[in-house]
C-alpha cells in the first residue's frame, strides 16, 4: 500500500492513500454514506470507527476513481485524509487503514475524481460528483 503525505505552507496536512482491494464483504461494524442499492454516481464510502478503516467502492465504469475525502470537524483542525479506490468499478471494496485522533468527529464523503488530484492538492474542479457528508465519530 502507497502513502503519500502532502504539505505545503498554504495547505492543510493532508495523508492520501491507494486503498487495497479486499473483496465483497466489508465490515459490518461500517457506516456508509450511501447504500450499494443506491448506486451513487461518486461511489459509497464507509467508515469503521475501531481501527480507523475507511471502505471505498466505486460503482459506475465511467473511468473516474471513487474517493473518499475525510476531515475532521473542527474548524481549528485542518487534518485531511483520503482513500482512494483506483482499480476500477465493481472491482471489490477498498480499504485504507489510518490513525486518526481518538474521540474526535469527521466528516466523510465520497467523490468521483479524474486522476489522484484534488482540492486537497490544488486542483479545485476534479471533483466530477460528491455525495452528501456524513459525520460520525472516531473511537
Amino acid at each position: 500500500m502507497a502513502t503519500l503525505i502532502l504539505s505545503t505552507p498554504e495547505q492543510a496536512f493532508a495523508v492520501t492513500k491507494i486503498g487495497h482491494n479486499v473483496g465483497d464483504i466489508p465490515d459490518v461494524r461500517m457506516r456508509c454514506t450511501s447504500q450499494p442499492q443506491d448506486l451513487d454516481p461518486a461511489g459509497i464510502v464507509c467508515f469503521v470507527p475501531y481501527g480507523d478503516r475507511v471502505y471505498v467502492w466505486d460503482s459506475f465504469a465511467d473511468g473516474h476513481r471513487t474517493v473518499a475525502q475525510i476531515q475532521t470537524s473542527d474548524a481549528n483542525d485542518d487534518k485531511w485524509w483520503e482513500c482512494h479506490d483506483a482499480d476500477g468499478a465493481h472491482n471489490g471494496w477498498s480499504l485504507c487503514d489510518f490513525n486518526m485522533p481518538e474521540h474526535t468527529t469527521i466528516d466523510i464523503q465520497a467523490v468521483s475524481r479524474e486522476g489522484a488530484c484534488g482540492p486537497r492538492q490544488g486542483c479545485f474542479h476534479a471533483n466530477k460528483a460528491s455525495s452528501m457528508p456524513i459525520a460520525m465519530s472516531t473511537s
